[in-house]
């Protein structure tokens, strides 16, 4: 227990920030274990706040994970372990949020870095309903929609 406290703080006052700290824990359960999830949306989410200024919305805001200039944004990180996989082609969000969400936001993380497309308005994306009755927004559809860059490289493999 203490030494989960402990770990953040050691990572701090040797001087890596937030994102690279996540970054470096990542490496480590990907090395050793099969995990993909949860903390590539912790990572997606930080990699906003810092690179695009997004302010982080209260846990467990409904729909949306902050705001960038006033916008409220869900972002969504690809981070698959397989690369390649089909699912890093396109985003899905529930049905339920689409008048909570103004943009949608995609991180990558790949080889280490962190990228991203986005934030690109919800109301110019084109969502594909699915059986599941998720809808599915593909990649090409957001690039289409914006100017952003697809990031700005950040490495973090150190």
């Amino acid at each position: 227990m203490y030494a989960m406290k402990f770990i953040p703080i050691f990572f701090l006052a040797i001087g890596l920030n937030k994102l690279t700290f996540l970054m470096s824990v990542r490496k480590v359960l990907v090395s050793h274990f099969d995990y993909d999830n949860s903390i590539d949306g912790l990572i997606g989410e930080t990699y906003a706040e810092i690179k695009l200024g997004m302010v982080k919305a209260k846990s467990r805001t409904e729909g949306i994970d902050g705001h960038i200039n006033g916008r409220s944004v869900q972002v969504k990180t690809k981070g698959g372990i397989k690369e390649y996989k089909d699912s890093e082609h396109y985003i899905e969000i529930n049905p339920s949020h689409t008048e909570l969400i103004d943009d949608l936001l995609m991180v990558f993380i790949k080889n280490g870095e962190l990228s991203h497309v986005g934030p690109v308005a919800l109301s110019r994306c084109t969502p594909k309903i699915q059986t599941s009755g998720r809808l599915r927004i593909y990649l090409q559809d957001m690039n289409n929609q914006t100017n952003a860059s697809k990031g700005d490289g950040v490495n973090i493999n150190g």
